[in-house]
């Protein structure tokens, strides 16, 4: 199997053994996988999906008030009957 990429996708390396166009290409940063088990994997039929939330806590984060709002806002969500 022949699988084509075309050229100019194609970048050269640093030092480090990194695309040096890695910057300008989101993609090989940043991008979601979903896997979907095969029915011989599963145990029980699907399970509705669950909420994840990532929450920046940096220092500017703290500073700025957002993670006290994002608390505060998600507490509310959560004791609503539906979210």
């Amino acid at each position: 199997m022949l699988c084509t990429v075309p050229s100019e996708y194609y970048a050269q390396l640093d030092a480090t053994g990194k695309r040096v166009d890695i910057n300008q290409r989101p993609e090989l940063t940043k991008g979601t996988v979903e896997f979907v088990a095969p029915a011989e994997y599963m145990v029980r039929p699907p399970m509705p999906p669950v909420y994840f939330f990532l929450i920046d806590v940096s220092i500017s984060a703290v500073r700025s008030g957002m993670i006290e709002v994002i608390t505060l806002v998600l507490a509310q969500c959560a004791t609503r009957t539906a979210l």
